[in-house]
């Protein structure tokens, strides 16, 4: 509540001290169909070809873990299964992202995302040790056909990431065996996406998002081979500014990832909820709170649940 508190002051300081009617760019005016001005979200990319600059922070858990369950592996040494430990897995992120639209029917896109992730308790810290991700991203947007009520767009992305991992249960398992420990590895990660986007103005109020990816590259695994993946998609949004003249939207979105490939290593599979709630008074300015429910499977039996809370600023230019 006292989040939800703290985000409508800022709405309301906003109102006021940015102005609220302000009229429609040209430029901005791309993201509007039938009336309707799209909500922006972290669960479904945009089509929409425009210049702006993004920036996200959050925070998030998956708790109560119990290590040795269907949750979460049990930590093994020598031989010997550790079970019934229990912890939380606490996570942060950082993302910056800038398009511009270098012509009418395409843009390009770089994106920084920087993740952390460790166990608050020793079950969960020794399971899951301490992960850092950083990824960088290069991408380019291509509208293929914009009507009054829809946008289409192709989107080709490569990512190059890069994990570190700080883990103690390899360390711990050297140290048994009598093995040169292993406490910190280094992994790059270089993958291609290419897919479609999709946006559909049902009224001023009302408008529905999907888009549809598929990728190619190399695995966490350094001795599995590379692998294949699919992900989509799908949100709607309202907006209450329209109707009512108030000037919040919320947003609903689904997404789902799942790798395909021959070697499954770490996430084979997730899917992620969002709720958001959007300041919509100018349609220069996207800034909101996402609440995020996600599920990750990681074979048919070990799954986890987390739960985030994400800042998004996106101003157009």
């Amino acid at each position: 509540m006292r989040t939800l508190t703290c985000f409508t002051i800022l709405v309301m300081l906003l109102s006021g001290g940015l102005g609220a009617q302000q009229a429609v760019s040209e430029s901005n005016r791309v993201q509007f169909r039938g009336g309707h001005r799209f909500i922006h979200n972290s669960v479904v990319a945009s089509p929409f070809v425009m210049t702006f600059v993004r920036n996200a922070v959050g925070i998030g858990v998956a708790p109560d873990l119990l290590i040795g369950t269907s949750v979460v592996r049990a930590t093994v040494i020598d031989s010997v299964p550790i079970v019934g430990l229990t912890g939380d897995v606490l996570f942060a992120g950082l993302e910056f992202e800038f398009q511009y639209a270098v012509k009418r029917w395409l843009g390009v896109r770089a994106r920084f995302k920087l993740d952390a992730r460790v166990g608050n308790e020793l079950g969960s810290l020794v399971a899951v040790g301490v992960n850092t991700t950083s990824e960088y991203e290069l991408g380019w947007l291509f509208k293929l056909a914009s009507r009054e009520r829809f946008m289409l767009s192709a989107n080709v992305d490569v990512t190059n990431g890069d994990v570190s991992v700080l883990n103690i249960r390899n360390l711990i398992e050297d140290v048994v065996d009598s093995l040169p420990p292993r406490l910190a590895q280094n992994i790059p990660v270089l993958r291609a996406y290419g897919g479609l986007r999709f946006a559909y103005g049902v009224s001023p109020l009302l408008g529905v998002t999907a888009n549809l990816s598929a990728g190619y590259g190399e695995s966490l695994d350094r001795q599995a081979q590379n692998q294949a993946s699919v992900q989509g998609g799908i949100s709607t949004d309202f907006d209450l500014r329209p109707g009512t003249g108030v000037p919040l939207g919320f947003l609903l979105g689904y997404k789902f990832e799942t790798y395909i490939g021959e070697a499954r290593q770490s996430f084979a599979e997730s899917s992620r909820g969002e709720f958001r709630i959007e300041y919509t008074a100018r349609p220069d300015l996207g800034i909101g709170i996402a609440f995020n429910a996600e599920r990750v499977q990681i074979d048919s039996k070990d799954r986890y649940y987390f739960y985030a809370v994400r800042i998004d600023l996106r101003y157009f230019f």
